[in-house]
């Protein structure tokens, strides 16, 4: 297939652009600048520019494209508390631009990336694609995001990722960084749940998803160990040989115990199955 990568220059597009090289599709990394276009060329993939929430751009972007992948995130970084209402313009008015591109351009396969955290563990129950959603100031964004998508008449496809970690994603270091510096805190009691999702094992999701036969689909993409803070940040302090973390934190994500046995059926298999795996 030729597939077109929206977000290219983002952590999971760039591990997702040479993985699917490497399975012999064609791929056009869709970019803002120009600037980014020699990463892709060394790797052997076209770029194309246009702006996410320009439809025409974006159209033309696309055309020629068998399938496509909108993976445009601006997330802010750990210990950022900013940049929330620009995540949530992109989420919900660039993927209303992306549906009406890829429309315009005949792409009918189309792969929105969500989150896992839009599906809350009450009581620590475990949740998978079938569960309710849970809106809260930052889950709202992702929850329209899948509404857009599956109102379209596309090939749409849908993977909420768990909580991401490893390279460049700023996470762990964060959280290593606190616990030296003393401040690490877990989200209040500690009990809550959070599923995890290394970056390389969410490129490897988008990519079967993506390759997937099905169609109107929506997978959770988490490893197979969700932990509670306690233990995760437990673990990290032993690791730094610091002192433990403190309770007290803010409730910034609704507690979500994910399972990933959709995604398994399609062949896919964390390679970090476990946070001991990915955080050493």
């Amino acid at each position: 297939m030729k597939i077109a990568i929206t977000g290219a220059t983002g952590v999971v597009g760039r591990n997702i652009v040479p993985r699917l090289l490497a399975r012999g599709h064609e791929v056009r990394a869709i970019v803002r600048r120009a600037g980014a276009a020699p990463r892709f060329a060394a790797i052997g993939a076209e770029t194309a520019i246009a702006d996410i929430f320009d439809a025409d751009a974006l159209a033309a972007a696309l055309d020629g494209c068998d399938a496509a992948a909108n993976l445009a995130s601006v997330v802010p970084r750990p210990g950022t508390p900013s940049g929330w209402d620009e995540n949530t313009k992109v989420r919900v008015d660039g993927t209303r631009s992306y549906v009406a591109a890829a429309k315009a351009a005949g792409v009918r396969r189309t792969v929105h990336q969500s989150i896992a955290m839009i599906n809350k563990s009450d009581d620590g129950a475990w949740v998978d694609e079938t569960s309710a959603y849970h809106a809260t100031p930052h889950t709202n964004s992702a929850i329209e995001l899948e509404n857009i998508a599956q109102e379209s008449d596309l090939d749409w496809r849908i993977i909420r990722g768990a909580l991401f970690y490893g390279p460049g994603t700023g996470r762990d270091e964060f959280w290593r960084s606190e616990a030296h510096a003393g401040r690490l805190q877990v989200q209040g009691d500690g009990t809550d749940y959070l599923s995890l999702i290394h970056i390389s094992d969410m490129a490897s999701a988008v990519v079967a998803v993506l390759e997937a036969s099905d169609e109107r689909e929506t997978y959770m993409a988490c490893d197979d160990e969700p932990v509670t803070y306690n233990n995760l940040f437990d673990y990290i302090c032993r690791l730094e040989e610091c002192d433990g973390p403190q309770p007290g934190g803010p409730n910034i994500l609704p507690s979500f115990r994910a399972r990933n046995n959709k995604l398994r059926k399609l062949g896919w298999t964390p390679h970090f199955p476990t946070f001991r795996c990915g955080i050493v």
